[in-house]
């Protein structure tokens, strides 16, 4: 610190039996003056660390501009009782943890956190860590089940040609009596013996 303070004078209460005398007293000052210094020291250690209008190492010591950032620093963090609607660090973070759901917290699938839309998801796809089961419902037991029923278990390629013949087996509406089909058969029955109204 360049600019030293004076230092303050130091009063030493001092008995003497013979009032007359007290002028030819000499007292030893060393020892308070010795604690004295180390107090001023530290003091001033303490005060260099202080920031100063000037930037600091010297000067007057601007408690206010301490002051002022010691108050923005509280507001910027904010209070433990912030609300997660605050626009502070602790309302950021109490909004981030609702928004992604508290780590460890019950997991529900109605819930609208990340971590339970999460586990929804997973539910409704199935774990990919578990086997799939033909009876289960997930898309990944569907899947499995529908893999199964199909003729190669390869794909649906089985399913697809089984419907298509089912389909030119039966026949629609629009075939005629002497079609191959079992609508054709029928409405050829139909033409041989005559309708049940007539």
């Amino acid at each position: 610190m360049s600019a030293k303070r004076p230092r303050p004078a130091i009063p030493v209460l001092v008995h003497v039996d013979n009032p007359t005398d007290a002028a030819s007293v000499t007292v030893d000052t060393s020892t308070i003056e010795r604690k004295m210094d180390t107090v001023i020291n530290n003091q001033e250690r303490i005060y260099d660390k202080i920031p100063t209008s000037s930037g600091g190492g010297g000067g007057s010591a601007d408690l206010t501009t301490v002051n002022e950032k010691t108050t923005s620093m509280a507001e910027t963090i904010g209070s433990a009782n912030s609300a997660y609607t605050d626009n502070n660090l602790i309302g950021k973070i109490k909004n981030l943890a609702l928004s992604v759901g508290e780590y460890g917290g019950v997991l529900s699938e109605s819930a609208t956190g990340l971590r339970s839309l999460l586990y929804n998801v997973r539910q409704s796809v199935g774990d990919s860590t578990k086997t799939p089961s033909a009876t289960g419902t997930t898309v990944r037991d569907l899947l499995a089940a529908i893999k199964r029923n199909t003729e190669s278990g390869d794909d649906l390629t089985t399913v697809n040609e089984k419907i298509t013949a089912i389909n030119t087996a039966v026949g629609d509406g629009a075939v005629l009596a002497n079609d191959q089909s079992l609508i054709g058969l029928a409405k050829g029955i139909k033409a041989s013996l005559g309708s049940m109204d007539a």
